[in-house]
């Protein structure tokens, strides 16, 4: 049985960890990167965040202490914008000091998937568009419900 700890708790660790450039490897909790997380299932492998890209998984701490394991969905060199596969809700933009980690692999049944891969990226993408596509019908019928 894995021994179940807060970001908080363990972030001391794996943060001296990667800054001696070695890696880590954390158990997400959630729902929010459903289908490519899933809680009690995937891990993922924490890297130092180097060479950031658009569509990457950062583990970032907002400024509120909060710590969240979303995708990069937009970059502009001073800050990010984040947004979780499963929500329709985008996060940020955070100063890029917030960023704490990318993730560089994840691990689902001891098998490895490359999140940078063509297939990754591509399902990232598809994700994006449905976001912009589906976010602003679920504003206007929230809008409609409260005036109606």
């Amino acid at each position: 049985m894995r021994d179940v700890r807060k970001m908080a708790e363990i972030w001391p660790i794996a943060e001296e960890v990667l800054r001696a450039g070695g890696c880590f490897r954390l158990f997400p909790s959630g729902r929010s990167m459903l289908p490519l997380l899933r809680e009690g299932r995937d891990s993922v492998l924490l890297l130092p965040p180097t060479d950031l890209r658009r569509y990457d998984i950062l583990l970032v701490r907002a400024p509120n202490g909060r710590f969240l394991l979303h995708r990069a969905i937009a970059l502009d060199g001073e800050s990010v914008t984040l947004a979780g596969d499963a929500l329709l809700e985008t996060e940020g933009p955070f100063p890029l000091s917030c960023v704490l980690s990318r993730v560089g692999t994840v691990y689902r049944d001891e098998k490895e998937y490359d999140p940078r891969s063509r297939r990754a990226q591509l399902a990232a993408r598809l994700r994006a568009l449905r976001r912009r596509l589906l976010a602003p019908l679920v504003r206007l019928r929230s809008k409609t419900k409260r005036n109606g």
